[in-house]
């Protein structure tokens, strides 16, 4: 990931092939970021964090023309085909809207019965 951050975001296509290989590598990036963001927050619904890195990916492609780039609206419909690709087996599961972890024999503690309070609290916020 930090070469999209702070390389130039894409390796350009020597043979200039008409093969989207930028938009492959958008969908891959926004896959794994999504999976990411929903390991780290397993108690929030699929759809905010989904929605939020959705979010992200409209502002960096806002953000670009400020910085020498062209935003892409293909960029954004890439990046959401990653973003659905990973948040598609949490639906399936039942997870949404709802703020449940995996069960205990999936490696995961059962947090359905856990009202340990959530990041922020922990810190006094």
């Amino acid at each position: 990931m930090l070469f999209f951050a702070f390389g130039d975001g894409v390796a350009q296509n020597p043979r200039n092939l008409s093969f989207p290989t930028d938009k492959i590598q958008h969908a891959i990036g926004f896959y794994v970021l999504t999976l990411t963001v929903l390991g780290a927050f397993p108690r929030r619904p699929c759809w905010l964090l989904a929605g939020t890195v959705l979010l992200l990916g409209a502002a960096i492609e806002l953000v670009q023309p400020w910085v020498g780039r062209q935003g892409s609206l293909e960029d954004v419909l890439a990046d959401m085909a990653g973003i659905v690709a990973a948040v598609l087996p949490c639906w399936i599961r039942g997870r949404e809207g709802r703020t449940v972890a995996l069960s205990p024999s999936e490696g995961m503690p059962d947090t359905s019965e856990n009202d340990a309070p959530g990041f922020l609290s922990r810190l006094g916020r």
